[in-house]
């Protein structure tokens, strides 16, 4: 987890913000899918819940980045020209 300490969270003006990128989501898909794999030892029509997820899994990398406060649990899209223009103005 990357700490983000120069943009606070629009909601609640916290310092602890960090920036959730595609590996992240990737990671949360192969955990769900080895969740899954392990309840289908007792529920077997699990398992093919799981096959679709892990060809969808490469799709992650093609989400945006995301901002999550670490107090509040806002989100908010990550935007570089805003960190640009605000470490320029330090």
């Amino acid at each position: 987890m990357s700490h983000v300490d120069w943009e606070s969270c629009p909601r609640c003006e916290s310092k602890k913000v960090v920036i959730r990128g595609k590996f992240y989501f990737f990671f949360i898909i192969l955990a769900v899918i080895a969740a899954l794999n392990f309840l289908a030892l007792l529920f077997i029509p699990l398992f093919f819940l799981s096959i679709p997820l892990l060809f969808l899994s490469p799709l992650a990398f093609f989400l945006p980045k995301i901002k999550q406060c670490l107090d509040c649990k806002n989100t908010w899209r990550f935007n570089k020209n805003t960190n640009k223009q605000s470490v320029e103005q330090l």
